[in-house]
């Protein structure tokens, strides 16, 4: 039941900054990014597999994805059908019950959406039970999300407040869990150009705040974290003469820890991002690379992400329809310095258009 509950929580995408999200929003997180599909799209189908590389050729093994996504005139999602295998906590995938017998975990989703109001039902089936996930988002007259609520076999399983201000601003941000006891509240505040420039979250445990400060053109230069008033972790920005972002610094209780430098080229496409650490060695780099349309072909990185674990090679390249959408994305990782890519990960989106 707890991974149901999980699942249920990711498949509401709640980000971390306690804001509620609209459910395009939500698919926004997902691999696939439907929001930057081109075109008028009637449906894409995505198939997901694991495969492996025998005499040069990948052949596929498991299915991880098979599900359609169906869209209307205005490119809304509005129903989602099929078999999505998320690893919840990292060790058991959602195809798999405790004692290993597979199971066919079918989601079947339909979407009610207005100017007022979202509503989408879900029927779930998790280790051989039928559950109905429930997910009202409602909204006020100027679409400004105002409340959310989850339902878990009709009884509510989270619930969300906010409000906003007469510029449409969230200002405030309250979050409930199963036992109807308030969980926590964030509240934001903002310049007069409209810049956030802190926000504060507050629980049964401690109080945080992020203080903001932009330059002359609006543009964010420094961002302090502080816990219970003493500050945590600070960052400083930098920008090119195009406005885009070049260079972050991070410190930890004053100290410099980490540099982030990004580049581009001529036409804006980022290129590369660069992580060192404190004494300016490199701990991982991120390139991309453009076809002549400008869209992105190859992604790799190498390094590790984490302060922890083995330095890592990941290779990401897509393929492409004659409307600028990716039909293929191959994706492979490998241990540095000398392992072999051990498997792999294919997806293939068949989109149709209206």
């Amino acid at each position: 039941m707890r991974l149901f509950l999980s699942y249920i929580f990711l498949f509401c995408c709640l980000n971390g900054f306690g804001q509620i999200m609209s459910p395009m929003e939500c698919w926004e997180y997902i691999d696939w990014d439907l929001s930057k599909i081109k075109g008028e799209i009637n449906t894409i189908e995505v198939n997901e597999y694991t495969a492996l590389d025998y005499f040069g050729e990948l052949k596929k093994q498991s299915t991880k994805v098979d599900a359609v996504f169906s869209f209307n005139a205005k490119n809304h999602l509005y129903k989602a059908e099929g078999i999505l295998d998320q690893r919840l906590d990292g060790n058991i995938p959602l195809t798999t019950t405790e004692e290993g017998i597979k199971e066919n975990r079918s989601v079947s989703i339909s979407y009610i959406i207005d100017s007022s109001l979202t509503d989408i039902r879900m029927n779930y089936l998790f280790r051989g039970q039928r559950y109905n996930g429930r997910f009202i988002w409602r909204y006020d007259n100027n679409r400004n999300n105002i409340e959310f609520i989850a339902y878990v076999n009709d009884s509510i399983f989270l619930k969300e407040l906010a409000k906003y201000n007469e510029k449409n601003q969230l200002i405030e941000f309250k979050r409930y869990f199963d036992d109807g006891k308030l969980g926590h509240k964030t509240s934001y505040s903002y310049d007069k150009n409209g810049n956030e420039i802190e926000y504060a979250y507050q629980s049964n445990y401690s109080l945080s705040k992020t203080k903001k400060n932009y330059n002359t053109s609006n543009q964010l230069i420094e961002e302090q974290y502080f816990v219970n008033d003493k500050l945590e972790r600070s960052s400083t920005y930098k920008y090119n003469i195009n406005g885009k972002l070049i260079e972050e610094n991070e410190s930890n209780e004053g100290k410099f820890v980490k540099k982030e430098a990004t580049t581009y080229n001529t036409k804006g496409d980022k290129t590369s991002i660069t992580n060192y650490d404190s004494k300016g060695v490199i701990i991982n780099n991120e390139t991309f690379v453009y076809n002549s349309e400008g869209a992105l072909i190859e992604q790799v990185f190498i390094g590790k992400r984490y302060s922890y674990g083995e330095s890592e090679k990941t290779v990401a390249s897509y393929e492409y329809d004659q409307k600028g959408n990716w039909t293929k994305k191959t994706e492979y990782t490998v241990s540095l310095p000398s392992a072999l890519p051990s498997e792999y990960t294919i997806t293939e989106r068949k989109i149709t258009y209206r």
